[in-house]
C-alpha cells in the first residue's frame, strides 16, 4: 500500500510546549519487521459491497492554549479552545458531506476531562454529525488519565459510554478496546485483565463470523519504530504490550489504528498494519488537522490521510470519495 510519509518537522507553537514535542521528533525508517511479528494466516474473506469509513483522533478541545508539556499533568491552565472548536467543526462538516458508513474517534476527546466547558462544547460539536453516521468513541489518556483509576473509568463511561466494545459492519470486524488501562493497570488491574480475557473471545468470535478484516482501534499505539522498544509516554508499555501482540498475531488482525501522536505513523508487525494518524486538532507533525479515510474491500483495506481542507472539498457527488489507496 503507498501511504504518504514524512518525517516530523514540529511548529513549536510556544515556548512551554518545546520540551515535549521534541520528544516527537523521529526519523521515519522504513517499515520494520522483527522476530517478535511473525506472520500469522488472516481470517477468510467474506463477500461485500466495498464501503468507506472514517478514522478521528485527538480533537483534544483545550490543547492548543495548553500545551503538550503542561497538559501531561492534566490541567487546564488557560481556558481557551476556540482552535480546537473550529478544526472539529470542520471535521463533523466534512463527514457530513463525505457520509461514510461510520466514524471511529481514537481518544482525547478533551484535553482536561474535569473540566465542564470543554466537555460541553466536544457535546455540541458532535451533535451536529448526521444521526444516521454511527460513531465509536473510545478514550486516551486525557480522558481517562495516564493512570486509570476506577473514578476516571466511571466517570468516562457515564459521559459516553462503554470504553471497550466490539461491532460490526458487513465484512468487517472492530474491536475497541481501552489502551489506557493496558498500559498502566496498576491501580485497576482488575478491568485490565478482564479487557485482556473479553479481547481474545472477541477475536475467537471475529473468526467464527469468518469476516473479511479483523480491525482494532485505540488510542495510545503499541509502538513507535519497533516491538522491542523500551515503553514511555508515546507507546504502551513493554510489559503490557507482548500480550496483545500475541493475540493479534494469533488471530489475524489486519490492522491496528490508533492515535495520541499528533502525527501520522506506518509500521507493520507481521502481517499486521500499525497505523497512526494524525490530530484534527492540533497537529505535531507535518501533516496538518486532518482525517483518515479508510476504504475496505473483500480482499484489501486501503487508507489515505485527508488535511479538513482536502476534506471539506469532497461531497457526496465527488467521484474521488472514497479515496482508496494502492491494495495492501
Amino acid at each position: 500500500m503507498i501511504a504518504i510519509r514524512a518525517i516530523m518537522k514540529i511548529k513549536v507553537r510556544t515556548v512551554a510546549a518545546l520540551f515535549s514535542l521534541v520528544l516527537l521528533i523521529a526519523a521515519e525508517p522504513a517499515l520494520l519487521r522483527s522476530s517478535a511479528c511473525g506472520a500469522e494466516p488472516t481470517a477468510a474473506p467474506a463477500t461485500a459491497e466495498p464501503f468507506f469509513f472514517i478514522q478521528m483522533s485527538d480533537p483534544q478541545l483545550g490543547l492548543t492554549a495548553n500545551p503538550l508539556f503542561f497538559s501531561r499533568f492534566e490541567i487546564t491552565w488557560i481556558d481557551d479552545f476556540t482552535a480546537e472548536t473550529a478544526t472539529f467543526e470542520k471535521a463533523i462538516e466534512a463527514a457530513n458531506r463525505m457520509r461514510p458508513a461510520f466514524i471511529v474517534m481514537t481518544g482525547d476527546l478533551v484535553n482536561d476531562a474535569n473540566h465542564d466547558g470543554q466537555l460541553a462544547e466536544f457535546e455540541r460539536i458532535r451533535a451536529k454529525l448526521s444521526p444516521d453516521i454511527p460513531l465509536y468513541l473510545l478514550p486516551g489518556n486525557h480522558d481517562v488519565g495516564n493512570h486509570p483509576t476506577r473514578k476516571s473509568l466511571e466517570q468516562y463511561r457515564s459521559r459516553f459510554g462503554n470504553d471497550w466494545y466490539s461491532f460490526q459492519h458487513g465484512n468487517v470486524y472492530g474491536i475497541v478496546i481501552n489502551s489506557e488501562i493496558v498500559n498502566d493497570p496498576k491501580k485497576v488491574a482488575d478491568e485490565a485483565a478482564e479487557q485482556l480475557a473479553w479481547f481474545e473471545a472477541e477475536l475467537q468470535k471475529a473468526q467464527r463470523e469468518d469476516v473479511a478484516h479483523i480491525l482494532v482501534f485505540q488510542h495510545r499505539p503499541l509502538f513507535i519504530e519497533s516491538p522491542d522498544e523500551l515503553g514511555w509516554y508515546f507507546n504502551i508499555s513493554m510489559r503490557h504490550r507482548g500480550a496483545y501482540l500475541k493475540l493479534l498475531r494469533k488471530y489475524g488482525v489486519d490492522g491496528v489504528f490508533s492515535g495520541h501522536l499528533h502525527r501520522n505513523i506506518y509500521r507493520e508487525c507481521g502481517d499486521i498494519e500499525l497505523v497512526t494518524t494524525g490530530a484534527i486538532g492540533m497537529p505535531m507533525g507535518d501533516d496538518p488537522s486532518g482525517f483518515r479515510v479508510v476504504e475496505v474491500f473483500e480482499d484489501r483495506i486501503a487508507h489515505r490521510y485527508l488535511s479538513l481542507d482536502e476534506a471539506l472539498e469532497l461531497g457526496d457527488d465527488d467521484a474521488s470519495v472514497p479515496l482508496a489507496a494502492q491494495p495492501r
